[in-house]
């Protein structure tokens, strides 16, 4: 699995932003599914994203 590291400085270099990420390519799920009158077809989970920040340093003083 490809993991990639990114830093950046902003606000006049006053803060720095960093980037940690991965891509997994996977296949999605998918059920057969039966419609009615004896017709099926292929239906797919979805695809879901999750988006998370934390703070890694206290407020300063």
């Amino acid at each position: 699995m490809p993991f990639f590291w990114k830093e950046k400085s902003f606000d006049h270099d006053d803060k720095m932003e960093l980037l940690i990420g991965a891509i997994q390519g996977l296949a999605k799920v998918r059920w057969l599914v039966d419609q009615g009158g004896g017709t099926k077809h292929f239906t797919d989970h979805g695809v879901i994203a999750i988006d998370t920040a934390v703070p890694i340093i206290g407020a300063r003083q």
